[in-house]
């Protein structure tokens, strides 16, 4: 089935110059606009606001393949955003010595095309480089997460990803109602309550929250495995790429322009729509 996506006609200028103003206002190195839809963006979900993140997956997927340079290394989450990239992405002779590692460890036993180990080695098999195995579950325990941290094979990919050139991930609004890691069975509705009560706004990196400053805020008892908030500032605080792809949702403007401010990320591919709300005052 083949799913035609509409969208108002926008000049290549007007996107150009949307990019400028994004780079202008927020400490940003790299923004890639598309065509977005108004009528999406409050959609809970329908086959148009899909194609309109598959679109700004597509066009992740050729920066990546336009940008990547021999011998980087690439961050992935687990998700469907970082497995629609994955998905776009085509051969391509320019990278070699490429090195895939996941930011975060796996969330069941069932291979998933979601899981970030997943995504890992599909986009290294795509661009002909090699992938990493992150041998940890995704969330355990604080006296667990030392256990775990402390193993060599994990200690070494966790190291491999705070080195990372360039990461992708998305960001989302904290919403008991909305959170992929309650309907993955990782985290309850009551603890996502917990954390917005605790300031939360935000969630980024597959299992990260934030308040409006930019601070962790974290489920009691539950220590996730991965690159984590504090890795995602070391990276872009030593000017490598951490991109958000966000699209087609109202609701994930405000934890993305948090995410903007605070410099947990530096490079951005959205839509149109979603670039205007973020330039307004």
């Amino acid at each position: 089935m083949v799913h035609i996506l509409v969208t108002p006609p926008v000049q290549v200028q007007e996107l150009r110059g949307l990019e400028r103003r994004l780079k202008s206002q927020y400490p940003l190195r790299e923004a890639l606009v598309i065509p977005g839809r108004e009528d999406v963006m409050d959609e809970e979900s329908s086959a148009d606001k899909e194609s309109l993140v598959l679109a700004c997956c597509q066009a992740a997927a050729q920066w990546l393949t336009d940008t990547l340079k021999d011998g980087d290394t690439l961050a992935v989450p687990w998700g469907r955003v970082a497995s629609y990239v994955a998905g776009q992405l085509t051969p391509t002779s320019g990278v070699r010595r490429l090195l895939t590692v996941p930011i975060v460890g796996v969330t069941g036993v069932i291979t998933h095309p979601f899981e970030a180990n997943t995504i890992a080695a599909r986009i290294a098999d795509v661009l002909g480089g090699q992938s990493l195995l992150l041998a940890a579950p995704a969330v355990v325990t604080p006296a667990a997460y030392e256990v775990f941290t402390q193993i060599p094979l994990v200690e070494r990919v966790l190291d491999q990803a705070r080195r990372a050139d360039v990461v992708i991930t998305p960001i989302a609004a904290a919403d008991p109602q909305t959170s992929t890691v309650v309907r993955q069975g990782l985290a309850s509705p009551e603890e996502i309550s917990y954390v917005m009560e605790r300031g939360a706004v935000g969630e980024i990196a597959s299992f990260w929250w934030f308040d409006c400053m930019g601070r962790l805020v974290e489920i009691p008892n539950a220590r996730p495995i991965g690159l984590g908030l504090h890795g995602l500032g070391d990276i872009v605080r030593d000017d490598r790429m951490v991109m958000a792809i966000v699209a087609a949702s109202r609701a994930r403007i405000a934890p993305l322009r948090v995410a903007l401010e605070q410099e947990l990320v530096n490079a951005l591919v959205t839509d149109h729509i979603t670039a205007l709300e973020l330039l307004k005052d």
